[in-house]
């Protein structure tokens, strides 16, 4: 019956809203879209050809293989980066509906978020709204993830209290 399917969907939604109250530190972020960027510029650098007086002043060299070099490891330093930032990162969710979001042990913004009938986790803030899939949800792991250019991006958080 429909009453019956409101309600058990209902009661799914409550179990997830029970589940998702606490402080989650970022663990991994999977995005296939961006792993593809990032094989297509290290790619780019292999074939690139070096001749511009700019790249010794920049570089410090006009080795071709030295700026290649150079390069990739700027390429991994902002993928070290953007890992550091996500394990840095905390989202606290509240039973209220507020949602906190920290940086380095440093409140970032508070927002609001929801859970919908079709277990949608949507997070609202002034600059910042989101509709996330809630792909797994245990005592200890949440991952969250949405369609980037086509691919599904996930973010995985581990349970810190």
């Amino acid at each position: 019956t429909i009453l019956g399917t409101v309600f058990i969907s209902g009661c799914k939604t409550e179990i997830k809203k029970e589940k998702i109250i606490g402080i989650w530190r970022g663990e991994k972020m999977i995005n296939p879209h961006e792993e593809e960027e990032y094989n297509q510029q290290k790619k780019m650098v292999d074939t690139m050809t070096f001749s511009n007086p700019w790249d010794k002043e920049y570089w410090g060299t006009d080795d071709p293989k030295e700026i290649r070099k150079k390069i990739r490891e700027e390429f991994e330093n902002e993928k070290k980066s953007i890992r550091e930032m996500l394990r840095n990162s905390t989202k606290q969710y509240l039973e209220n509906g507020n949602l906190i979001l920290t940086m380095n042990n440093q409140i970032i913004d508070t927002i609001k978020w929801i859970i919908t009938n079709d277990m949608k986790l949507v997070e609202i803030g002034n600059s910042y709204n989101d509709t996330l899939n809630i792909d797994e949800l245990s005592q200890s792991t949440f991952i969250i993830s949405k369609t980037i250019f086509g691919k599904k991006a996930q973010l995985i958080y581990k349970r810190e209290q």
